[in-house]
């Protein structure tokens, strides 16, 4: 009796042992090519898996031909703006354009020569001789090209101040034709190389131009014009400083990346326009040509659209790639390899039911970035993100290590809510920049009205509401919902949205480093400097080196701008502190 126990147990345990092994090894069916699976079912490549490289060239194309695309002008200005040389053929052949031997504007922060003349002329000119810092010289290319060449793209400076830029500047008054070319053109199409070379791209890697191109023109743009701005050019600088703005808003790849990469350029766009409204130069023609162009600015697509469109293709080739449904060219761009989870495309799983899960996850985000205020918005996202990390916390438990080991079907949702939290973009992060960067944009409009006001008046008003109607339709309301905060200085303005939380903390911003609207300083004068400005007491240190610089010490998000800026001078070279021994 206990042998035939024994008998009929071990044949149960071999047969769970084969279906263990079946349901856990055995191969997946094909990808299904559906709208709920790979999102788009044509163009198809020759593994019968949709061509997304062409599916989203087409859509790019679209209307844009060597005449009317800005693209061409805009390479030609930056050539060869981070193309590879394998790929320059291949994108000029696409724009109908010639391969350039000769470089533009480039990146200035990356100009050898550049950097090495302004460092003879620092030497020379701007350190005393009887200091003996010529074996300093390595010190001395660090600080030109770290400090110095980075002021003079964000505060008004003469061609004194540093002549070998002044005269860079003027050798390449072509490319900054050129770049102003570009921006008047209708269309913009400047494609990724690996689109036109590779039908089965995986997009998650893909390395986009817009990644490259825009932040060099616009520090190329921002250095002339603070140039401008210094010479008394007002008109010139702000022709700079409308092509800074446009080419923020340039794009060919709607990516949550690339987004930030624009504001990012918005910002030092935004910068210049400031030094522009405080410029006792600034008349009332050109102000109100400023406000009109703001106003009028309606960048072309949003967190919401990026998330849409490559961000889910984006997903999707990476799940066929991981399911082996695809190989990539390059086995190091393996998303699996990068996340380190090689083993899942060894493990029998359902891809279908996984994409299928992944798409469903994107049309809850996207339906949360519909909603028509941001309240309701976050609302709907941290719905959306409970319920996620709800799911993958349940796989942990008893019946959800039972449920991935014994079944397929369970196995294949609990590892897509796992893939979903790896892969899927952190939205609230980019949404948050989204807002900060629509608050100034609103700030910026309001701070160009305070400027025609104080044209006109002789001095800024006491409430946003004398604005209305004359400089303003209406008084602006920030993304939350709140009214801009305003206060009248004894030489200028505060102004700034109260943020995602909706307090007043005084126009303060814990991670953009800004105090009553003004920078946080990093060097001990600066520092010393905002204190007097904001007549605070001076800061005594104890001990020599030991220097406490101003900090905030509470939690602040206000979104502000502050005018006059903190003047400061051009950043002198500082020797380094000798070692103690």
């Amino acid at each position: 009796m206990f042998k035939r126990i024994l008998k009929w147990s071990a044949i149960a345990l071999g047969v769970f042992m084969v279906y263990f092994l079946w349901q856990l090894f055995w191969p997946s069916g094909p990808i299904e090519v559906s709208t709920q699976t790979t999102v788009i079912t044509e163009p198809l490549a020759d593994d019968g898996l949709p061509n997304y490289s062409k599916y989203l060239l087409d859509q790019m194309r679209e209307g844009v031909t060597p005449e009317n695309n800005g693209a061409i002008p805009l390479l030609q200005a930056m050539w060869p703006a981070e193309l590879e040389a394998q790929d320059q053929q291949l994108v000029c052949r696409e724009l109908g354009m010639e391969v350039l031997t000769t470089d533009g504007l480039r990146d200035i922060e990356d100009n050898r020569k550049l950097i090495d003349d302004m460092t003879t002329w620092y030497l020379k000119n701007q350190v005393p001789a009887d200091e003996h810092l010529s074996d300093l010289d390595h010190d001395i290319k660090f600080f030109v090209e770290n400090d110095y060449l980075r002021a003079l793209g964000m505060q008004p400076w003469q061609a004194d101040d540093a002549p070998p830029v002044a005269d860079w500047v003027e050798a390449h008054a072509h490319d900054y034709a050129l770049l102003h070319e570009a921006m008047a053109r209708p269309e913009f199409y400047l494609p990724a190389p690996a689109l036109l070379a590779n039908p089965k791209v995986n997009v998650i890697v893909l390395d986009i131009p817009e990644l490259h191109y825009p932040r060099p023109a616009v520090r190329s743009l921002a250095l002339r014009a603070n140039l401008r701005i210094g010479s008394g050019d007002l008109a010139g600088a702000w022709q700079d400083c409308q092509t800074m703005y446009r080419l923020a808003d340039l794009e060919t790849h709607c990516t949550l990346v690339s987004k930030l990469v624009a504001y990012a350029c918005e910002g030092q766009a935004k910068e210049t326009l400031l030094q522009l409204l405080q410029s006792p130069d600034l008349t009332p023609e050109l102000a109100a040509d400023m406000q009109q162009f703001i106003t009028a600015r309606q960048p072309g697509s949003t967190m919401r659209d990026a998330v849409d469109s490559f961000e889910r293709i984006g997903f999707v080739t990476g799940m066929l790639e991981m399911s082996h449904a695809r190989t990539p060219e390059n086995p190091n761009d393996s998303i699996a390899g990068q996340f380190g989870i090689p083993i899942i495309s060894a493990i029998a799983i359902d891809w279908n039911a996984i994409l299928e899960i992944g798409n469903q996850e994107y049309d809850q985000i996207v339906a949360a970035l519909d909603e028509p205020t941001a309240t309701q918005q976050q609302a709907a996202l941290d719905a959306w993100s409970n319920s996620l990390t709800k799911r993958s916390n349940a796989i942990t438990t008893p019946g959800g290590i039972g449920g991935t080991a014994l079944s397929r079907s369970a196995r294949s949702k609990n590892i897509a809510y796992v893939l979903c939290q790896l892969l899927l973009p952190s939205i609230e992060a980019a949404l948050g920049a989204e807002r900060r960067v629509q608050s100034q944009r609103l700030l910026s409009q309001t701070a160009i009205a305070l400027a025609r006001y104080r044209l006109a008046h002789g001095e800024y008003p006491e409430q946003l509401g004398a604005l209305v109607p004359d400089y303003l339709a209406a008084p602006l309301v920030d993304p939350h919902g709140n009214a801009l905060a305003y206060q009248r200085t004894s030489d200028g303005f505060l102004l700034y949205s109260l943020g995602a939380d909706g307090k007043d903390q005084g126009g303060s911003h814990e991670m953009w480093k800004t105090y009553q609207g003004y920078e946080m300083a990093d060097t001990e004068a600066a520092d010393r400097a905002l204190r007097k400005r904001l007549g605070l007491p001076e800061y005594e240190p104890e001990f020599e080196g030991d220097y406490e610089f101003l900090r905030l010490t509470e939690p602040a998000d206000d979104v502000a701008i502050r005018l006059p800026k903190l003047e400061l001078p051009l950043p002198e070279f500082e020797p380094p502190d000798e070692p103690a021994f």
